[in-house]
């Protein structure tokens, strides 16, 4: 019975030299442990898999706000419908795996730096797409690759697409705008069925436009051909169904001194029936604005409206910028420093800033440096360094001193952020303070209840008899 008391006894001194133990440790915060699983592992946390087509696996994961992302191999499609493709792989594994379950999800599409080609049919049919974000590196555009993305508004074509093949914008009927590079060459029927188009802009370096490229873009009323060294022809029924044309307007505008040149060269174009379009073509007269346009460099005067010029330098008044005097544009204060900017003197453009010292700073010797009497220094300062000791726990503590009043000095002792205790605040050092008391009565008591642990048998009979006879002596 004894032995048996005794082993529960030690049983429940393990457990609070455990629970001690525990309480001393530092503790380790959930945060840090999902960086750490995060380093391991890598972002993609995969939970579990969507589908599988063609033997390639679609994945779902969570990104930072705990919000589903599907993804594949080089592509990743988020709860807000922004889909991101990272490589030409990418592309190719997001039509092949991803755009037959998950087109109607995409609203945005951002192509990023790197992905060379759009792959045909690569999101036709996605019918929610509101805008895509292509970069310079995008050099083709396969056939029909925003075909029938009925709520696609804008787009802006990168540079370095030379060709757009057939039915690329095919029944886009909601859009508006269209921005075309100049490294374009060549259109085939790119923009049938666009009803909402109302404006396009040629650059100068297409020479043909085939047939029924914007064939039955009902509200297209301004075609601007920007080529002047050579004429941009169009086929037969490349604008059949345009409302310059069903309008009899004069809808295709060209560059000033060449609207002779284009309708003889229209006229003459008899194997393509491009002479149909001779009478739809007039020239195009400046209207500069009055307010300047600029970048970092230049300045220059925007036209007003369907300008065949796409050339800045070939603009009104476009010219380097002249730097001025320079403004002061904050004025300093005692505490804080001012601006001063200097402007192109002739369109107002700032070309840089420049900064004014407070008024209460003096070269090499700023007004945080000096004493109240506007001398000497931080000569009375105290250095952390020289300002550290030890309490009686062994932490380093700081030491500040206000000297405000020379002859009065108090001392404030704070401990040192990166000397904190491990044994973190001071709720955690309560109970570990409790836990070691109660293991230190446990401790006692294991040792009272077996004192009698290791005596002879004589000794313990001896013990037995004098304990009796103590019992006797009482009752007596």
């Amino acid at each position: 019975m004894k032995k048996q008391r005794r082993d529960m006894l030690r049983k429940i001194a393990v457990v609070l030299l455990a629970g001690v133990l525990f309480a001393g440790m530092e503790p380790v915060e959930t945060e840090l442990l999902a960086v750490q699983a995060e380093e391991t592992i890598g972002t993609e946390n995969v939970t579990g898999i969507v589908d599988a087509v063609s033997g390639n696996e679609t994945m779902l994961k969570e990104d930072n706000a705990g919000n589903a992302v599907i993804s594949g191999i080089g592509w990743e499609l988020d709860a807000d419908g922004t889909l991101i493709i990272s490589s030409d792989e990418g592309m190719k594994d997001w039509k092949d795996n991803g755009w037959s379950l998950h087109k109607d999800k995409v609203k945005t599409v951002t192509i990023l730096d790197g992905v060379t080609g759009i792959v045909k049919q690569a999101f036709r049919e996605c019918t929610n797409l509101l805008s895509v974000d292509m970069p310079d590196s995008v050099t083709e555009i396969g056939w029909s690759a925003f075909e029938s993305c009925s709520s696609l508004k804008t787009v802006v074509i990168p540079d370095g697409v030379k060709r757009m093949e057939i039915f690329i914008f095919k029944k886009c009927e909601n859009l508006v705008s269209v921005t075309l590079p100049e490294s374009l060459e060549f259109m085939s029927n790119t923009f049938e069925e666009c009803s909402r188009l109302r404006e396009i802009v040629i650059p100068p370096n297409v020479d043909f436009i085939a047939a029924n490229t914007f064939r039955d873009c009902i509200q297209l009323e301004k075609v601007i051909m920007c080529s002047e060294n050579k004429v941009t022809i169009a086929e037969g029924s490349a604008f059949n169904g345009c409302k310059f044309f069903a309008d009899n307007a004069k809808g295709i505008i060209v560059p000033p001194g060449t609207e002779e040149k284009y309708i003889e060269a229209y006229r003459a174009s008899t194997g393509n029936t491009a002479f149909m379009y001779a009478d739809y073509i007039r020239a195009h007269s400046h209207s500069w604005e009055r307010t300047w346009t600029n970048n970092p460099s230049h300045h220059w005067h925007e036209c007003t409206s369907e300008c065949t010029t796409r050339n800045i330098a070939d603009k009104d008044g476009y010219a380097i910028h002249t730097e001025d005097a320079g403004t002061i544009t904050k004025q300093p204060t005692e505490t804080e420093t001012g601006i001063k900017s200097y402007r192109c003197s002739v369109c107002g453009y700032e070309m840089r800033t420049e900064t004014i010292q407070s008024a209460g700073t003096a070269e090499g010797n700023d007004s945080d440096n000096r004493d109240d009497n506007g001398e000497g220094g931080r000569e009375n300062d105290i250095s952390v360094e020289n300002n550290m000791i030890e309490d009686i726990t062994g932490n380093n503590v700081t030491v500040n001193y206000d000297i405000t009043d020379l002859n009065k000095k108090d001392v404030i002792t704070q401990p040192l952020k990166d000397h904190v205790p491990k044994t973190g605040d001071s709720t955690q050092t309560e109970l570990y303070v409790t836990l070691a008391m109660v293991m230190g009565l446990a401790y006692l008591l294991l040792y009272f209840t077996d004192r009698g642990h290791g005596m002879t048998e004589e000794t313990e009979e001896e013990f037995g008899l004098k304990r009796q006879r103590g019992i006797k002596q009482k009752k007596n």
